[in-house]
């Protein structure tokens, strides 16, 4: 007999298994948090001696969410926090690790809640001290590859609810009028504002330099095309749809621009890929890129590696071992610092937005070799939406 859509037991010795399937929706995401509310207002109330609530929240059989359900997830989240709870996410699902992403970073939870893979790494995790905070701990990471020299940043975090200052308004204007000409960091104007409502002038600047550090050096080690299109990736596995899409579609502009061709893998893609689970999505990646661009996929593989080391998962795929010395290190750390960076990255861009963000390279603001884009693609989209149509056919 299968669990019902939405599962719960517990709290017992300060151990609380909740389960969710189907949809994210209101009504699925409500009823969680009624029921979490009788369970937890039975037990103790929590106080300063009062051990952790240790929290595992399985989305193994979720599939997708809605805006209201995130909503709603974001209660459930400060709830939790009420009873000292902390909480691990199971997801394998790029879309949904960006909602839990995102209901972390809006409830304020980051040291105390992280979206993990399996159930061994939700259970090592809550056995271990809570640690820094995940996105600090990437950040830092992407920080050592990219400064020599020691870090960059000048401060700690600060409120991300209080309005900005005069003089932070002006240098936010200032630092966009450098980025529309190209002369500094390709930052989503409405991300800049994030990051300096977080973390003050000083540090924002100091971030969004290191941002554009491992961007740029993505660029120039990978090329343009492929560099953008390893960045797209580094940010799906987050969860972050907008950079994912914002990332891919300038890879595609820099193929089409200098080789006269498209990858293969469309930008307008990337948001039904996101919902299906990691293997599917890199199966699906691996499957397109086989036959015209395969030191792309070779790349792709090694960063797949990378992720699953970062993750502490040694059976991912192996490190193509061929390139060696100096060039393959420094190849080996960029990989390391873009997946880093978005697991710090993505999260922040999509609480300021989860469809479209400002360009992230100037390539982009060519309308003639966009208008030429949209053209090459319109078949492929067009066929797409008619498959999407057509109800599927019945075995006799």
């Amino acid at each position: 007999m299968s669990r019902p859509s939405v599962y719960i037991q517990g709290p017992r010795d300060r151990r609380l298994e909740v389960a969710l399937a189907g949809r994210l929706d209101e009504r699925r995401c409500q009823r969680l948090l009624t029921l979490l509310r009788d369970n937890l207002e039975r037990d103790p109330v929590a106080g300063p001696g009062t051990p952790e609530l240790l929290v595992v929240i399985d989305l193994g059989d979720a599939t997708t969410h809605d805006a209201a359900g995130r909503a709603v997830m974001i209660e459930v989240q400060a709830l939790l926090e009420r009873f000292r709870g902390r909480c691990a996410y199971i997801t394998d699902r790029p879309r949904l690790r960006g909602v839990v992403h995102y209901v972390i970073a809006y409830a304020g939870a980051g040291a105390r809640a992280r979206p993990v893979e399996s159930r061994a790494r939700a259970n090592d995790w809550l056995a271990s001290p809570a640690g820094e905070e995940l996105g600090e701990r990437a950040f830092a990471a992407a920080e050592e590859v990219v400064q020599a020299g020691g870090p960059a940043r000048v401060g700690g975090s600060v409120s991300g609810d209080r309005p900005l200052g005069v003089l932070e308004r002006g240098a936010l204007w200032a630092a966009g009028v450098v980025a529309r000409a190209g002369l500094g960091p390709a930052l989503d104007s409405r991300v800049r504002a994030e990051l300096v409502r977080r973390y003050g002038l000083g540090e924002a600047q100091a971030r969004a330099r290191v941002v554009e550090l491992v961007v740029d050096r993505t660029l120039q080690v990978f090329g343009p095309a492929h560099g953008h299109a390893l960045l797209s990736l580094a940010a799906l596995w987050s969860g972050g749809l907008a950079i994912a899409r914002g990332h891919l579609y300038a890879a595609n502009l820099h193929c089409l621009r200098d080789r006269g061709e498209l990858l293969p893998i469309d930008d307008d893609e990337v948001a039904a890929w996101m919902e299906l689970r990691d293997r599917q999505v890199l199966e699906r990646v691996r499957d397109r890129l086989a036959a015209e661009h395969g030191e792309l996929a070779l790349l792709v593989e090694r960063q797949h590696a990378a992720l699953g080391e970062a993750r502490g998962d040694a059976s991912r795929g192996a490190v193509d071992s061929r390139r060696a010395g100096a060039e393959r290190d420094a190849e080996a750390s960029l990989l390391r610092a873009g997946l880093c960076l978005h697991r710090w990255f993505a999260p922040l861009v999509s609480l300021v937005t989860d469809e479209r963000i400002d360009p992230v390279d100037a390539i982009v603001r060519d309308r003639r070799l966009a208008t030429r884009y949209a053209a090459a693609r319109a078949p492929g989209r067009r066929r797409r939406q008619e498959e999407a149509r057509t109800p599927p056919r019945r075995s006799v």
